[in-house]
């Protein structure tokens, strides 16, 4: 398990993995959803959502389906944002 006070960007890939597997545990649980519940509502095999919660690697898909049930969505609004772009940098200048 990563420590809460290390930031993100120190994480290893496998600390990184388990943290948002342990998340998305804490986000089942605060929902009051069995593993069974969350992973028919995703629209995912029970296993697929135990890999998740284990922090192993999932699919991009089985996020987003995870975060839809959790009502966090919201989270990925940061990440698609249209990077700022200037002049300078698009005319290669």
């Amino acid at each position: 398990m990563a420590p809460a006070t290390k930031p993100i960007h120190v994480l290893s890939d496998k600390e990184l993995l388990e943290t948002v597997g342990e998340q998305l545990q804490k986000l089942r649980e605060a929902k009051g959803f069995t593993q069974t519940n969350a992973a028919k509502k995703a629209d995912i095999s029970r296993p697929t959502l135990m890999r998740a919660e284990k922090g192993e690697n999932i699919s991009l898909r089985t996020l987003i389906h995870l975060l839809r049930i959790y009502g966090r969505i919201e989270a990925l609004e940061d990440f698609l944002q249209a990077p700022e772009v200037s002049r300078k940098e698009v005319l290669g200048e």
